[in-house]
Formats: C-alpha cells, sequence, structure tokens
C-alpha cells in the first residue's frame, strides 16, 4: 500500500513544503499582536466546544486577578477571498490512514499544553483574553496550571481607551494551580463521568458507531457530535485505532469543508476541516490539523453568521497533547480540587 503521507499531495497540492516544527521555531512568542488579534464579532456565541472536566472545574479556582500586557490591532477593512476547498473525503480517508500508522505511546501522565483566546465584551469595551494552560492527567492524579503567559488586544484605540478611561481594569486571573488528587475522569471522552475511558472505545467500526450515536443521543447534531468527538480525540489519548475509525466515520458523513493552508493563532499552518451545526444557529465551526501527522492543532468558534476563512470569534491552540512521565511543576498558589 501507497505510504498515506505521500498520497497528500494529491489531496492537498502544494500545502506541504513547510513543516509545522519549522512554522513553530518561525513564530515563537514575538508577534502577540497578531496572535490576539479580535475577530471580527464583538463576543463568542453559540455552541462551545466540549473540554475534559479537569478544564472546566478550575475555571473558579483563581481568585485575584492581575494586569496583562497590552496590544491593540486592528482590521484594513478589506473584504477576504473566499478560500481554495480540497476533497473534504478524501482527505478525512487519508488523514485515517495516517492516524492509524501512528504508534501506541505510553506515559504516566497525559500533558496538554493549549493556549485559548476568547472575545469578551465588557460596559462600552470589546477585549480579546489569551492565556496558556497546562494540565496533566492519569487515572490517579492530575494537575492544571492555568491563566499562564496572559495577553490583552483590543480591536479598535477607541476599545483599548474606554478600558484606559475605565482605570484599565485587570482582565486576567493570576496564574494558579489546582491539583486533584481523584482524577479518573479527565481520560474519559468529554471528561464525563458517565462515558468510557479513551482506553476502553471500541475500535471496531460498528461498535464505535453504536456508542458515537448512543453518546450524541440527546444533542440533535449527530455530525456535529461525531466532528466535536473527533477533535477530541485527537486532544486526549484515544488509541490511533480509535482516531483512524473517527476520521472514515466523519468522511462517511459528509457535510465537511476541508480547506489548505489555513494558520492557527500561533502561526502555524495546517489543514482546516469546517463544519457548520445542524442546528438553527448555523454556527461555524472548525479544527486545523497538522496533515502530515493528523495532529490537532486547533479548535475556532465562529459563531453565527462566519463564512469559510473569517476570523473565529473564540480559539483553543493545542502546543502540546502527548504522554509523559513527569508532573509538571506548580505555578502561583496550590488549591485542591475534585474532579
Amino acid at each position: 500500500m501507497t505510504d498515506p503521507v505521500s498520497r497528500l499531495s494529491a489531496v492537498l497540492p502544494d500545502t506541504l513544503d513547510e513543516t509545522i516544527d519549522a512554522a513553530y521555531e518561525r513564530r515563537r512568542d514575538a508577534d502577540l499582536d497578531r496572535i490576539t488579534a479580535t475577530p471580527r464579532a464583538a463576543a463568542v456565541r453559540g455552541r462551545r466546544y466540549a473540554r475534559p472536566s479537569l478544564m472546566i472545574l478550575a475555571g473558579a479556582a483563581a481568585a485575584a486577578l492581575v494586569a496583562a500586557a497590552v496590544l491593540v490591532s486592528g482590521e484594513d477593512g478589506t473584504e477576504p477571498r473566499p478560500p481554495a476547498t480540497a476533497d473534504a473525503r478524501r482527505f478525512l480517508l487519508v488523514s485515517a490512514d495516517i492516524a492509524a500508522a501512528a504508534p501506541a505511546t505510553k506515559g504516566r501522565y497525559w500533558h496538554v499544553r493549549e493556549r485559548t483566546f476568547e472575545s469578551v465584551s465588557r460596559k462600552g469595551y470589546t477585549a480579546t483574553i489569551a492565556t496558556t494552560q497546562d494540565s496533566w492527567s492519569s487515572t490517579t492524579r492530575a494537575r492544571l496550571v492555568n491563566h499562564q503567559r496572559p495577553a490583552i488586544g483590543f480591536p479598535t484605540p477607541a476599545d483599548r481607551e474606554t478600558w484606559r478611561r475605565q482605570g484599565s481594569p485587570p482582565l486576567v486571573p493570576k496564574a494558579a494551580t489546582v491539583d486533584y488528587p481523584k482524577a479518573a475522569d479527565t481520560l474519559r471522552v468529554f471528561g464525563n463521568p458517565s462515558y468510557p475511558a479513551w482506553r476502553d472505545v471500541p475500535a471496531d467500526p460498528a461498535e464505535l458507531e453504536r456508542l458515537v450515536r448512543r453518546l450524541q443521543r440527546n444533542t440533535g447534531d449527530y455530525r456535529g457530535h461525531l466532528f466535536d468527538l473527533t477533535a477530541h480525540a485527537l486532544a486526549q489519548p484515544a488509541p490511533p485505532r480509535v482516531r483512524a475509525g473517527l476520521f472514515r466515520m466523519l468522511a462517511e458523513t459528509g457535510g465537511i469543508t476541508v480547506v489548505p493552508n489555513a494558520r492557527d493563532r500561533l502561526g502555524r499552518t495546517g489543514t482546516a476541516l469546517y463544519h457548520r451545526a445542524d442546528l438553527p444557529s448555523g454556527d461555524l465551526h472548525w479544527m486545523i490539523i497538522e496533515p502530515r501527522g493528523a495532529r490537532l492543532l486547533a479548535l475556532e468558534d465562529g459563531g453565527e453568521g462566519a463564512r469559510l476563512g473569517d476570523r473565529a470569534n473564540s480559539a483553543t491552540v493545542y502546543e502540546t497533547a502527548e504522554w509523559t512521565d513527569r508532573l509538571g511543576a506548580p505555578v502561583g498558589p496550590i488549591t485542591r480540587g475534585r474532579a
């Protein structure tokens, strides 16, 4: 069988010249003014991507607030051209083969480093907040270090000036650590205690489809649920064959638009997979993956009325998602959480 990576050139011509690692080295942290640029919409609306319970539980863990680096960015007012698209089914099937060929790795903790970007509205102004979170999860213990490397951006100088006239109120909590002595649920599907652990999800296509349909029974949006589940599997320790099976199911479901040469908020180039929710709101969501390794780079949400190529209202960028044997060091005050 032809190497699946070599088949990408037929699906995504002229898009694989620069590796993701090279792009990551190129961007570093010098372009905060670009990566914290506020999107066209003033506030986040619609569905948020499901994330592990460890991330959700720690939202209230930090108490004090601090001011962060303040940046200003603007719009050039030009109307973007619709981006070029690729054959979605072919791309997803090749991605399935790449995912299936990945080695099954092991470690003591599943480590995820993610940077989140969210547009928020306050009285008289809008801002974009960016922070980094690290999580280490095992079946017996977990740790979350949140609100690291804070940055604030404003869509216009007027927004920034309004914020300053109000006394430059702090918008970002201080970095803090939450330790979870019992955190087995963080390695379950969607971090839900009633769902199976990723290691127990069946790789058999028929069994996998039955599980997906059972989990989405009350959502009213099967394709959207499958889309979210596929993205979550890439961010969590799902076995290679399970990731491959989800890619194949997504390929046969249809309704996915593939756009090559998409860039995440860190400047890394990948391939975007777009899905519009089968709900009255019709929100547009997309994930960006690195095609050579079928690795998740980012999840983004365009909200209602968004079009291909629009700037996301909110985004979660994945810098690391891998097994490690070392628990990361705490930062700031440490609290004890319940998972």
